[in-house]
C-alpha cells in the first residue's frame, strides 16, 4: 500500500499502515507498535494506522 492522506470533517491523517481488524491487537497497542502514531481509523474490516497532521499558522513578528 501506497501512504496517504485521508480527509475526515476538517481534519486530515497521514495513513502509516493497514491492518486486519481481526489481527489480536488492540487500539492501544497498535498505537504503540508505530512510532509516529497517535490515531486508528476502522473503516470495514481494517484499522488505519495514523498520524494526525497538525494545521499551523506561522506569524512573522519582524513585519508586524
Amino acid at each position: 500500500m501506497n501512504n496517504k492522506l485521508v480527509s475526515i470533517g476538517d481534519d486530515r491523517y497521514y495513513i502509516l499502515g493497514t491492518i486486519k481488524v481481526d489481527c489480536g491487537f488492540d487500539t492501544e497497542k497498535l498505537k504503540s507498535m508505530w512510532g509516529l502514531s497517535d490515531t486508528i481509523l476502522r473503516n470495514g474490516d481494517e484499522y488505519f494506522i495514523c498520524m494526525k497532521i497538525i494545521d499551523v499558522e506561522f506569524i512573522d513578528k519582524e513585519n508586524e
